[in-house]
């Protein structure tokens, strides 16, 4: 026992408890009151809500995934179409620059072969196809 102490201190730790367990009766009316079926048991109007809400998340979510698979679909076309584009530009750009040089090489074969004829009729004295009979 606590020296010093009187019934007017325990009074008082009393009525505390009586408070506390009132506040507490209080909440637990209240907490019946929202829930009527006990505490595991909700409102059937939130429920709705809730499942409202559910569906209509899903609903975004489908529409999310459905735009995406568009819009992956459309950038692979338009990949696959530039992609295309590419290669057949580089293919025509390609058999370009091999008839170019195909053309030029026998343009220099050509001139080879002339300057080749030239040089040995000019080198060749005795022969009738000698360029300064020809000419």
């Amino acid at each position: 026992m606590i020296r010093g102490s009187s019934t007017e201190n325990y009074e008082h730790l009393i009525a505390d408890l009586y408070k506390s367990i009132e506040a507490r009766l209080q909440a637990e009316q209240r907490a019946k009151e929202a829930f009527p079926d006990g505490y595991g048991n909700q409102d059937p109007r939130l429920e709705e809500q809730i499942q409202q809400l559910a569906e209509a998340f899903e609903q975004q979510q489908q529409d999310l995934r459905d735009r995406h698979a568009q819009r992956q679909a459309e950038i692979a076309a338009e990949f696959d179409a530039r992609k295309s584009a590419a290669q057949t530009e580089y293919t025509q750009t390609l058999n370009r620059i091999e008839r170019e040089f195909s053309d030029e090489a026998a343009e220099a074969e050509q001139n080879l072969g002339d300057s080749e004829w030239i040089l040995n009729s000019v080198l060749d004295d005795v022969s009738d196809a000698k360029s300064l009979r020809k000419f």
